[in-house]
């Protein structure tokens, strides 16, 4: 748990709940929220006051959408008080799709607490099954349901940005894509580097090699050969990381499966 406190303003915590609950309910006709979680920079303790506020809801949809295969999972944008707001809504289906497929922001989201829970009792079973989860014995599930495909994710990234900067050397356009993939790779490696060697739940609030990309970017300090060499040293930890794993794949495909098991009986339950 960290223990440095978030840094909401020029918000309150209070005011970024109420409004994003109302513009949930009233904009987007989701009714049933339980959770709500802060992620991004504010969650990594690396915000300033003109940062966006990335924001997770957790929905608990209705029986007959669940029977009718009925799945929320929508992204928005929207403003509070001129503060920007990325928003993602999931229900439990969707958010069991993030967690299969080794989505990093699932362990974002369950790193720490929620910053608003419903204390509607006839929901109960999710508020019960998202308080587990991001418990140690909920997160050791979360660590291991999909660990080798969000490695294997990094290889992808790493091609698709080494793609975009010759695209883009070319055009001479804004590369500020290749940042963001190259902070993105740094981050999936850095959490499976933990889970895999140190068999802990990471810490998103780890200062990373280079996250400070963005700010050199926008100061017009970084070159195309900079970028290149850092998507070389990310490809080097890559394959490093691919070839130590390799020996437990066995062991890490078993625990997938566990895991797997145990969260599908979770979820179950939470829409009961």
């Amino acid at each position: 748990m960290m223990t440095e406190k978030i840094d909401f303003l020029p918000l309150t915590q209070d005011e970024l709940v109420l409004h994003t609950l109302d513009y949930v309910k009233s904009e987007l006709h989701v009714n049933n929220p339980i959770a709500l979680y802060i992620a991004g920079s504010r969650l990594r303790r690396q915000s300033d006051s003109n940062s966006d506020f990335d924001v997770v809801v957790i929905a608990n949809e209705s029986h007959h959408d669940t029977l009718l295969r009925k799945i929320t999972s929508i992204q928005r944008k929207f403003i509070i008080n001129e503060s920007k707001i990325d928003l993602l809504v999931k229900d439990f289906q969707s958010l069991y799709a993030m967690m299969i497929t080794g989505d990093p922001n699932v362990i974002d989201i369950f790193s720490e607490k929620p910053i608003w829970m419903t204390e509607d009792s006839k929901f109960q079973n999710a508020i019960d099954v998202l308080t587990f989860l991001g418990q140690p014995e909920g997160q050791n599930i979360l660590m291991y349901i999909n660990l080798e495909g969000l490695l294997y994710s990094c290889h992808g990234i790493i091609k698709s940005a080494r793609t975009t900067l010759e695209a883009e050397r070319k055009r001479k356009r804004r590369l500020i894509r290749v940042v963001k993939r190259i902070t993105n790779v740094e981050l999936r490696i850095n959490y499976v580097k933990n889970i895999f060697f140190n068999e802990a739940f990471p810490n998103p609030t780890v200062k990373l090699q280079f996250k400070h990309l963005r700010k050199v970017y926008f100061e017009g300090n970084l070159t195309l050969e900079d970028m290149d060499n850092d998507l070389q040293q990310l490809d080097d930890k890559y394959q490093r990381l691919k070839d130590a794993m390799k020996f437990d794949h066995e062991v890490l495909a078993e625990r997938s499966r566990i895991s797997k098991e145990q969260l599908s009986a979770l979820l179950v339950k939470a829409l009961l």
